[in-house]
């Protein structure tokens, strides 16, 4: 479970500094909205838009220790809608 809160702090860190608009969304805005539940991942909704954007997400999602998946990003950029959505997963709970 440290784990978790552990990726959880470094993305909002991460985000916080980044000035990019986000949202946490998925199990883990449900489970604080609402009654907890076990998740493995953690889903964020971000505002981006053109190469800059992506540039941004990308090194803002490595300040955290994560890995962007770039062809997902691009394919949401190319849609013309500026929201692209991003999973990062986690190893098993414990």
């Amino acid at each position: 479970m440290q784990a978790y809160f552990n990726l959880i702090k470094r993305l909002v860190k991460a985000f916080e500094a980044s000035g990019l608009d986000y949202a946490f969304t998925g199990a883990m805005a449900a489970s604080f909205y609402g009654l907890p539940r076990t998740t493995t991942d953690v889903d964020l909704m971000v505002q981006v838009s053109g190469k800059l954007g992506k540039s941004k997400l990308v090194r803002t999602l490595a300040r955290a220790g994560t890995r962007a998946n770039e062809k997902e990003i691009d394919r949401a950029l190319a849609s013309g809608y500026p929201l692209v959505t991003e999973r990062q997963r986690i190893g098993p709970i414990s």
